[in-house]
């Protein structure tokens, strides 16, 4: 994982919503978590989060 990947990850583990952490680090992420227990394992950095979405 990449540098933003990571701070997004610590993020999402201390309870920050996936929304909230995505405008903070202004890009959308993939999160993968564990099928049994829920956890986030691993997040993906996938595309710049829309800027003009936060004009409307």
């Amino acid at each position: 994982m990449n540098q933003l990947e990571q701070k997004a990850l610590r993020l999402l583990q201390s309870g920050m919503s996936r929304d909230d952490v995505e405008t903070k680090l202004g890009y959308e992420f993939m999160v993968y978590r564990d099928s049994l227990t829920g956890e986030i394992h691993h997040v993906s950095q996938w595309k710049p989060k829309c800027k003009s979405c936060f004009n409307a």
